[in-house]
């Protein structure tokens, strides 16, 4: 009797044993951890002239959000945003990516080349125009008329004459005609006309009408600085080729 009691307290123990070595086992168990967050992006669309879009391309990895600072008082959480810098300089772009496995940053500097200050208006064709006067009578008796351009101020002060240069019997077929052109425009919120004239031999120049031009208007996101621009007022269509600098 005495023996079966002391092999069934060796039994439970022996069972207490194995059941406290399983528990360890069950808590020695670890979660592997997160892969850390490494941040990285590119960017395109720098080294213009101010204002400029900037595109920047996200290839962060193992992130979940993100942070910009553009360096400009900008910022956005987006992951691939797009930013208008509207000033040159030298901007250090920031973005910050955060992720179940921690936080990292990376810092890159965008240049942005300071805004034109001047535009020349180098060539300027004409579309359409009106071949008849408010009376209804052609500019010239027997023909078309003899077209030449020139450039005013708000004024009505002569800019820049272009008489030297003139097309002569103008008619519907021959639009659209083009006119080279020299003029340096230095006040871009300046108010200039672009004023086409019918020339007479032997009589005063007829101004036939004019279309309105402002460089302001043409130095806004989102197409800052065109090439050309074309103009439609009073009848008249035209288009200037642009040089900006």
């Amino acid at each position: 009797m005495k023996n079966i009691k002391t092999l069934t307290t060796i039994i439970i123990g022996f069972c207490i044993i194995s059941l406290l070595s399983n528990c360890s086992k069950t808590d020695s168990i670890t979660t592997p951890s997160a892969p850390a967050v490494s941040a990285n992006f590119t960017y395109s669309g720098a080294g213009l002239a101010a204002p400029s879009t900037v595109t920047f391309a996200n290839s962060s990895s193992n992130a979940t959000s993100y942070k910009w600072d553009f360096g400009d008082n900008g910022t956005s959480t987006e992951m691939n945003p797009t930013h208008a810098f509207l000033s040159g300089g030298v901007y250090t772009v920031k973005l910050t990516a955060n992720g179940t496995g921690g936080s990292n940053s990376t810092s890159k500097t965008v240049n942005i080349l300071p805004g034109y200050t001047k535009v020349t208006i180098t060539k300027i064709t004409i579309s359409q125009m009106p071949f008849s006067k408010s009376s209804g009578a052609g500019w010239d008796p027997f023909v078309g008329p003899d077209v030449y351009t020139t450039i005013s101020d708000s004024m009505d002060v002569l800019k820049w004459d272009g008489s030297a240069a003139i097309a002569n019997n103008v008619a519907s077929s021959s639009l659209p005609i083009a006119f080279s052109c020299n003029y340096v425009l230095t006040n871009l919120y300046a108010a200039r006309f672009i004023d086409l004239w019918d020339f007479d031999t032997f009589g005063a120049n007829e101004p036939i009408n004019y279309v309105s031009f402002r460089a302001s208007n043409y130095i806004i996101l989102p197409n800052p600085y065109p090439a050309s621009v074309t103009l439609t007022q009073n009848l008249i269509t035209v288009k200037l080729d642009l040089l900006w600098q």
